[in-house]
């Protein structure tokens, strides 16, 4: 989907509202002009001594031309209002849509995402609302146009050549001004990234001191967007000083030409007015036609910027429908029936790897390299391709599963760098999907070793902050190991889950953990205490595994891994 797709979209999905709109827009204008013109055949037949009756019913007809003018202009506005409303939501959708599909391939700061979910969503639905003035000026601008030359042709074609001509110094203006507001944009988008990259930060930069360096660093970003703001302003108001004075430009020849017709009677004195009258309207719609072109100039930009994200290619396919098959399974080197299967799995710079965990079993996972552990970790969670092999869970084979399905039958859950949101504790640990009752989370979080979390008073009806960031980065962590605790799934991969623990806090989460009951686990680490608690050890190197064995039997066999993880347990 490119900018013009997306705003295609936009139009197709609202294109009622658009309609309606439209149709008021020109019951909005067209009514504008009808008074004026009605206003100009009243004076007229007062001039000509036509009767209080006819009179009346042009005064009645003048009411009528404002009301239908009143009317158009509230029904213009809720259509806009709401084209502005949902064009932005709908564009808020695509965006968002595709930063959470599963299939990946977005990586872009969380203040950028924020701005284009945000600003540019909403300057793109302007297209939508900028519409519905389009059409109520173009059509009453051709209805004014006859009128004009229909009553005096030389005076109508002064009007209609002088006040496009006047207005033509604004358009160079408008195009300025779209510049302008798009570095505005931009500054802005910027400055936001940084203010959530350094509140991210915070608790890191109060630790090491650094929050001058924060401030000196946001002030820059802010500074620069203040500035940009600024140029933008003092340009919008030098833009709406000509935007207004230069109408009056046109009044001149109209007025001479004008008067001098009404004075040799070419032309009526009402008409005379009318004329005046409409050589100051139709400036409206020629500046609703330039703004038109500004604003789908600025909402086509703002809508690439959206669709630079929702174009970015995918990590991974979507699983084609098929059949799960649910043969023979692979039994663990104890003769047991496993429960995860990989086999000569390769994919992201890893493989062939083949292991096994059978039922109740937890299997660690040690790279010598940290960069594939993560590959590791990519492949089994299905964020990268896999290219070879496949991964059997219960008896299923994974490449047959959806994406979305895929958490029900293997989790894996980044237990080293948590995301937690800032709602309550409890809310937090039901992320995993299904009801959670108080006690199954008590449950779950003392078997993560989260003592002090279950001594606070109400602490699972206590909001954790952004980010979670009210709780410390070991809190955050047993907080993730509940939440993979408490999933509803087959079986379950862990990273790192005591990475930001120390050594006394470690000891007490791997005892809890080896008694609680949970599903076969494949946890990824590099901890000798963690590793000891498993039944054997995956040691992979250069992609490959070079060794497996029980904690003990590696330490005394593979140098390298003794050297890795160290000989405690």
């Amino acid at each position: 989907m490119d900018a013009a797709a997306l705003l295609r979209l936009l139009f197709a999905d609202r294109r009622r509202h658009v309609v309606v709109g439209a149709v008021a827009g020109v019951l909005w204008t067209g009514g504008t002009a009808l008074t004026s013109i009605v206003v100009g055949q009243t004076i007229n037949a007062a001039i000509d001594g036509a009767g209080a009756a006819r009179i009346s019913l042009w005064i009645l007809a003048i009411f009528g031309a404002i009301g239908a003018s009143a009317l158009g202009g509230v029904v213009r506005h809720r259509a806009a209002t709401l084209l502005s409303v949902d064009g932005s939501r709908l564009a808020e959708r695509q965006l968002s849509d595709r930063v959470l599909d599963r299939r990946g391939g977005v990586e872009a700061p969380a203040g950028r995402l924020t701005s284009l979910a945000t600003g540019d969503a909403d300057k793109t639905s302007q297209a939508l609302v900028i519409a519905t003035q389009t059409a109520g000026g173009v059509l009453t601008l051709i209805g004014v146009a006859i009128w004009l030359l229909s009553a005096s042709l030389s005076l109508g074609l002064l009007v209609l050549v002088a006040v496009p001509a006047t207005m033509g110094v604004i358009f160079p203006l408008l195009a300025r001004y779209s510049e302008r507001a798009a570095d505005e944009r931009k500054e802005l988008a910027e400055a936001t990234a940084s203010a959530a990259d350094g509140i991210e930060g915070l608790r890191a930069a109060h630790g090491l001191g650094g929050e001058p360096v924060i401030q000196r660093w946001f002030r820059s970003r802010s500074a620069r967007m203040h500035g940009s703001a600024l140029a933008l302003v003092r340009f919008e108001a030098r833009l709406f000083a000509v935007g207004g004075f230069v109408p009056w430009l046109t009044l001149v020849p109209v007025l001479w030409v004008g008067g001098g017709q009404t004075i040799d009677g070419t032309i009526q004195a009402g008409t005379f007015v009318t004329v005046v009258a409409l050589a100051q309207f139709i400036s409206n719609p020629v500046m609703i036609l330039g703004e038109t072109l500004r604003i789908f100039a600025s909402s086509r930009s703002s809508a690439r910027r959206i669709t630079e994200v929702v174009q970015r290619p995918f990590v991974v396919a979507e699983t084609s429908p098929r059949t799960r098959p649910t043969g023979p399974v692979a039994a663990t080197g104890n003769g047991a029936r496993a429960a995860i299967e990989v086999d000569r799995l390769t994919g992201a710079g890893i493989g062939p790897l083949s292991f096994t965990v059978g039922e109740g079993e937890t299997v660690g996972i040690t790279c010598v390299d940290d960069r594939q552990a993560g590959s590791v970790a990519a492949l089994l969670g299905r964020r990268a391709e896999v290219t070879g092999g496949s991964i059997h869970s219960g008896g299923v084979d994974l490449s047959s599963v959806a994406l979305a399905d895929r958490p029900r039958h293997l989790a894996v859950v980044d237990t080293e760098r948590p995301w937690l949101l800032s709602a309550s504790l409890l809310d937090n640990l039901r992320l995993g999907g299904g009801p959670v009752s108080e006690t199954a989370a008590r449950s779950a979080l003392w078997a993560a070793g989260a003592d002090d979390l279950l001594r606070r008073a109400e602490v699972l009806d206590r909001p954790l902050g952004e980010r979670g960031l009210r709780l410390s980065g070991g809190q955050r962590q047993r907080v993730a190991i509940a939440q993979a605790l408490l999933m509803a799934t087959e079986a379950l991969v862990l990273i790192e889950p005591t990475s930001a623990l120390d050594a006394i806090t470690e000891a007490v989460v791997v005892e809890r953990l080896r008694d609680t009951a949970r599903p076969p686990t494949v946890i990824i680490t590099t901890s000798a205490p963690v590793l000891a608690s498993c039944a054997r050890v995956v040691v992979i190197a250069d992609g490959v595994v070079r060794a497996t064995g029980t904690h003990p039997e590696l330490v005394a066999t593979v140098p390298a891994y003794g050297a890795l993880v160290g000989t405690g347990s």
